[in-house]
């Protein structure tokens, strides 16, 4: 081998040597490095937990500026921030390093947390009179949804009239958090919402609905009056009787009244309560129970001995009356001269309520503020609903803790006639991701209650079953594409009926209460609803 050979041969041999010592030096000092990077980030949360600010800060920023392409550095700045908005009076200098997160790290999953801090800070900046701040929420009003909201939120507690439309939105909204928050936050605007009401109806209309409602409020009171006792001592019949004159109608009153005989009384209290019993295949008729409980709570804590020379007198005062149409109030909190705000932010209402009228005559129970402003496109039908109409709002507390069952079809597949009675086929069906599985080695195990009873026009029972089924699927994205079909059969003579159904899966937590009406004409005919019927949160 020739001296240039051997030259070329030993450089190739150096230049790999460096090159596999470069190599090992870089294999060693990334997880060096990234271990150190690691090492900081822990000790910083650990500052955090003990609530050690500045410290936290130091070591963040460590990070931050010693390892910029760390896969900490995002989480850092965002810390940094974080720490600097716990100290006092510091909120203009997070702000600023929340900016940075966004700056810095903009595909970031910080970055919408970052910007919402911003929103917070900003409104208390704002709030000492800061005005760029409050630009920068009107910004904020542009961005997507959820950051949207928050900005709305901050400038409705500024009181900036700019939100108002936005924040009616939201009090109306699907969202039962931004909901109530909004609706609390338009409390605020009190005098702003009077005057948006007051121009956009016209005093024209605002007094003829007041001229209407007087004559209804009249005519109400007089028959209010025939419902009141002279006796300081009342009985519960007559107690439940003066409630039932604030949730049916005059008519079904009278005709309640024109009944002598006991037996026809209690027969049409039961036939009554059945119509709108939330869960018809049970025992209980939770509605009925929640409709006494509110007339014996009423008479025990706004029951009055009335400072009067009249003869007779109701036996509650106009938060009563609220009290058995609408139930517990989500917000209650005094007013001046004697009244009230009632709020219920699950029926998006909210009422002025006198605590030392009756509201015989109407005068002891408005709609608030904010109820003004909501409804103002439609003040008197408001008003009908609210106020003048009998109304009892109740929400079954067990649906609110199961999940319902979607999907869910109810329909009559074929009848057929033997004599006089006819046989029916129900055909029920819903989505089987509804269910919740269990594996069993190479399959997978379910099941569901279903309990159904058929009700004569008199709300009696005259057929039912109580059975339980199961399901085996071989593989979940089968069941995830299947359908529980399901059937019954009736045999009926012609009349009008009522089927209430129960569907319930325990391993889920899931629950569908359902009813159909339906009538078998003579000829064997059979009407019927277009679709199923929910059973209602709302008595008529």
């Amino acid at each position: 081998m020739d001296k240039n050979s051997r030259q070329k041969k030993m450089g190739r041999v150096t230049n790999r040597t460096v090159l596999i010592a470069i190599v090992l030096l870089i294999s060693v000092s990334i997880p060096q490095a990234y271990a150190q990077d690691a090492e900081i980030h822990r000790k910083g949360k650990e500052y955090i937990r003990a609530r050690k600010w500045e410290k936290a800060i130091e070591t963040y920023d460590r990070l931050v500026n010693e390892y910029p392409h760390s896969l900490y550095s995002d989480d850092a700045q965002f810390w940094v921030a974080f720490c600097w908005e716990q100290i006092q009076g510091q909120e203009k200098i997070a702000f600023e390093e929340y900016q940075r997160v966004i700056n810095s790290h903009p595909l970031s999953p910080w970055v919408d947390d970052a910007i919402i801090h911003q929103v917070s800070l900003a409104k208390k900046l704002a709030q000492r009179g800061e005005e760029r701040y409050r630009v920068f929420l009107l910004e904020k009003l542009d961005d997507d949804k959820p950051i949207r909201t928050q900005a709305a939120l901050a400038l409705g507690e500024l009181r900036d009239p700019s939100v108002l439309t936005i924040l009616e939105e939201m009090a109306k909204g699907a969202d039962e958090e931004s909901a109530r928050r909004a609706m609390d936050i338009l409390e605020g605007y009190t005098t702003t919402l009077e005057e948006t009401v007051e121009k956009e109806m016209g005093a024209v209309e605002e007094t003829e609905d007041t001229l209407e409602s007087s004559d209804k409020e009249a005519a109400s009171g007089i028959f209010y009056e025939k419902l009141g006792a002279s006796e300081a001592d009342w009985t519960e019949e007559r107690l439940f009787l003066n409630g039932l004159y604030h949730i049916v109608s005059q008519e079904e009153l009278i005709f309640f009244l024109s009944l002598e005989n006991e037996w026809d009384r209690k027969e049409w209290w039961r036939k009554h309560w059945a119509a709108h019993d939330p869960t018809p295949t049970t025992p209980e008729n939770e509605a009925e129970e929640e409709f006494k409980r509110r007339v014996l709570y009423v008479r025990k804590h706004f029951g009055k001995e009335w400072d009067s020379t009249e003869e007779y007198y109701p036996p509650w005062d106009s938060r009563g009356e609220l009290y058995i149409k609408f139930g517990n109030p989500d917000r209650r909190e005094e007013a001046e001269n004697d009244w009230e705000i009632w709020t219920y932010y699950q029926h998006k209402i909210n009422f002025l309520v006198s605590n030392h009228l009756s509201n015989r005559n109407g005068k002891g129970l408005h709609l608030g503020t904010v109820s003004r402003y909501l409804y103002r496109n439609n003040i008197r039908r408001s008003r009908n609903r609210f106020l003048q109409r009998p109304i009892f709002m109740y929400i079954n507390p067990a649906t609110k803790t199961v999940k319902k069952i979607e999907g869910f079809s109810l329909r009559i597949t074929s009848t057929s006639r033997t004599g006089s009675t006819y046989r029916i086929r129900f055909t029920y069906q819903f989505p089987t991701t509804n269910l919740r599985l269990r594996q069993e080695k190479d399959r997978y195990e379910g099941g569901y209650r279903y309990r159904w009873m058929v009700l004569d026009e008199d709300y009696h029972t005259v057929l039912s079953s109580d059975a339980i089924e199961e399901l085996t699927f071989q593989d979940q994205e089968k069941r995830n594409q299947s359908t529980v079909m399901g059937n019954f059969h009736v045999t009926l003579v012609p009349g009008s009926y009522t089927l209430a159904m129960r569907i319930e899966d325990t391993r889920s937590n899931a629950l569908g209460i359902y009813r159909k009406k339906f009538t078998i004409q003579v000829k064997g005919e059979i009407e019927e609803p277009a679709k199923d019927e929910q059973i209602p949160d709302t008595l008529p």
